[in-house]
């Protein structure tokens, strides 16, 4: 600093006063830089406190946006974790703006503050004194000063007395009116006040009035208040124990699943299903339990859903007279009552015949968590499980292209849960197979694509059971085979032809991943669609590359050989350069393929590739005129060659190979030849780098014009 002509906070100060906002951008970004220059000291009792006051200055939304990512990461300009508390204000006061993304930036910064604090910092404010800012109100230690802090954001008091005689200074010298953006800022930084005040041993003492605050603000006024809440209810779920879960927060799910917005059961739901029920399996509990009662009297869903089924919709006298028929129906009366009694099929129900479709989408997206949960709870209880399927089929089949979409970007999930029982459910893979209909929206057919074949390996027989164990009975393989079959005709007859390129890249793209699960019968049939797909578009020719390999383990070489080999050779001479790329690597990947069974030995041996592949492309070489297809060829040989297990006579004819390309008219090739030499002769023996490689490379050293060429030689001489 004495070093400087000129002082750092000067500058700043007069970028920050500037009327342009370029200037004051400036100055933000800069603030680093000043803060080292000052020094740790300086910065926290002046560059702090001429930051705090020029918050209350700035009226545009991109400079504070910009102030509050760089205060989130400021931990070290003020002296490490022992000062954390110093940015404390000047970040609570830029999660107070309305401005959307500025309050959230500044949520985020100082979550990873509050995540940043330690028992090391200090237990009181280390500023000089209170007179000459309003950052320094006294704070008796971090716990009781970052729940002053959410106290202040959300306007609700639920503190200790301690905590009260902060939170009534900071408001004396910090008079601020409580926004709706300071109210979202204090719902998303719950959690991270719960994970602190862990830390510090303090979440016994204080949990309740946390929670409590976070009831408030899930019943605000404001539906984007609310919406906020809901959408944290996952993170504070797993920072509290199951019993407070319970006690004060059940009732609030319960709420915001009813609430008169359908942005705030949107989020709701996604919270509920996929941060609560999918993975937090004592929480969930908890919620089940604290929840039943509420069920008729809170939520008119159920009882909504509970009373359509007690009508009977037809005519009296006709019911009157067929006995079987009244006895049928209130069976189905009973076992749907029964089925709702659970609070997680209710909120499922309800959630499916919502007006929104952003809700029916919300639960599409998250309904293997509520599948799962309910699963789990009640031992695969039949009748219920086959009814949380019917009302999945009928989100696969809803009239909104999105809730389709989301709903077949779950399916496999939900089979996976279940699997049996969606192998057995009358309606779940026809809907999914409906979703690959040429009247169909591409986007749908697509995600139809990706679900279906997907599908083939989660209703594998081969599949190992792992999210859930379950007692296949007997007969199981051959309704799993029937359901590949089922499932694959459709792929094959439709999305195969697609009229849309994404579509069958989508198959393609899968195929790669589900190919060791698919039957013997499937897998020679995608063989078959894969040797015949020869298509105008490049990217289908790069897909059914990018797949040989799996269909070539499934099947073995002798497959390959009599099926694919001819349509692989001919794309090393595709026009498009990324067909021709990802034929070479498909040649490390064949190389390293590994049996299927316990055998340790490759699929394909590295002689096996050489005879098979390499001696066509060498002949192939010499049929080439246009170079960039012979500079694909001697790329490949590379990758031939980069195989421990290649015999001494294969390895020979690569190295001779590359000598010969090395001599060839055009640089390129030649370039890319002796690149190709120089990483050969790492594996090749003595004799054949003393005979063929040295010899070939001194030759050129001698005769070559080309610079980019010799250079290379130079440097493969100098490895040699």
């Amino acid at each position: 600093m004495e070093s400087l002509d000129f002082c750092p906070l000067s500058l700043l100060e007069t970028d920050l006063s500037s009327s342009e906002r370029a200037a004051r951008l400036r100055g933000v970004r800069g603030l680093r830089s000043v803060a080292a220059a000052l020094g740790c000291e300086r910065t926290r009792n002046e560059l702090i406190i001429a930051v705090q006051d020029h918050i209350g200055r700035e009226s545009d939304d991109e400079v504070l946006y910009e102030l509050a990512g760089v205060l989130g990461n400021f931990v070290h300009e003020v002296g490490g974790v022992k000062y954390v508390m110093l940015l404390f204000t000047p970040l609570k006061d830029l999660a107070r703006v309305e401005e959307t993304i500025v309050h959230d930036r500044a949520k985020v910064s100082l979550t990873d503050v509050f995540d940043a604090a330690s028992v090391d910092c200090l237990a009181t404010n280390p500023l000089p004194s209170q007179a000459s800012t309003n950052l320094l109100a006294p704070v008796a230690s971090i716990p009781e000063l970052v729940i002053g802090l959410i106290q202040q954001l959300s306007g609700v008091n639920t503190c200790s007395d301690a905590v009260d005689a902060c939170v009534q200074v900071n408001s004396l010298t910090n008079p601020t009116t409580i926004g709706l953006g300071a109210k979202v800022s204090a719902a998303g930084l719950v959690a991270p006040v719960i994970r602190l005040l862990s830390r510090f041993n303090r979440l016994q003492d204080n949990l309740n009035g946390i929670l409590e605050t976070f009831r408030k603000l899930a019943f605000d006024d404001a539906p984007s208040v609310r919406r906020a809440a809901a959408s944290e209810l996952g993170s504070v779920a797993a920072g509290v124990a199951p019993s407070s879960f319970g006690t004060y927060l059940a009732d609030v799910v319960w709420a915001l699943l009813a609430d008169e917005q359908d942005s705030v059961r949107v989020a709701t739901l996604e919270s509920l299903g996929i941060n609560i029920l999918g993975v937090n399996s004592a929480i969930a509990a908890a919620w089940t339990e604290g929840t039943r009662e509420l069920m008729h009297s809170e939520f008119s869903g159920a009882s909504f859903i509970l009373s359509r089924s007690d009508d009977s919709g037809g005519d009296t006298a006709d019911t009157e007279d067929n006995d079987e028929a009244v006895l049928a129906r209130h069976k189905e009366v009973c076992l749907v009552n029964d089925v709702l009694s659970d609070p997680t099929a209710a909120v499922a129900t309800a959630a499916s015949d919502d007006a929104s479709w952003r809700v029916r989408e919300a639960l599409a997206r998250s309904f293997n968590g509520y599948l799962f949960h309910y699963f789990l709870t009640t031992s695969g209880n039949h009748a219920g499980v086959d009814h949380l399927l019917s009302i999945f089929a009928n989100l696969m089949v809803d009239h909104e292209v999105e809730v389709r979409i989301a709903a077949l970007g779950t399916v496999n999930e939900v089979a996976t849960i279940a699997t049996r029982s969606f192998a057995d459910h009358a309606s779940c893979i026809q809907c999914a197979c409906l979703g690959a209909d040429q009247a169909e929206h591409p986007k749908v057919r697509v995600a139809a694509s990706k679900a279906l074949t997907r599908l083939l390996a989660t209703l594998s027989p081969l599949r190992q059971r792992r999210y859930l164990a379950q007692n296949v009975e007997s007969g199981s393989d051959n309704l799993d085979a029937k359901a590949q079959s089922t499932i694959y005709n459709v792929i094959d007859d439709k999305l195969c032809s697609d009229e849309h390129v994404d579509v069958l890249l989508a198959v393609l793209a899968e195929l790669r991943i589900v190919m060791p699960l698919l039957v013997d019968e499937i897998a020679h049939r995608v063989a078959v669609m894969v040797q015949r797909t020869e298509h105008e578009n490049w990217r289908v020719r790069r897909a059914v590359n990018r797949v040989l390999p799996a269909v070539a383990a499934k099947r073995g070489h002798d497959a390959f050989e009599c099926h694919m080999l001819e349509g692989y050779v001919r794309s090393f001479q595709d026009r498009i350069c990324q067909v021709r790329t990802s034929a070479v690597e498909a040649i490390v990947i064949l190389r390293e393929l590994p049996r299927q069974d316990s055998c340790s030995s490759p699929v394909f041996n590295a002689d096996w590739l050489m005879e098979k592949v390499g001696k066509r492309l060498s002949e192939l070489y010499l049929t080439m005129s246009y170079y960039v297809y012979r500079i694909t060829i001697v790329q490949a040989f590379e990758q031939l060659a980069a195989n421990s297990a290649l015999s001494e006579h294969y390895m020979e004819m690569i190295v001779l190979f590359l000598s010969d390309a090395a001599r060839d008219d055009v640089p390129n090739v030649r370039y890319t030849a002796i690149k190709a030499l120089r990483t050969t002769s790492t594996l090749a023996s003595d004799r054949l780098v003393k005979n063929f490689i040295i010899p070939v490379l001194n030759e050129l050293a001698d005769s070559e014009q080309d610079l980019d060429v010799r250079f290379a030689v130079d440097t493969a001489l100098a490895t040699l």
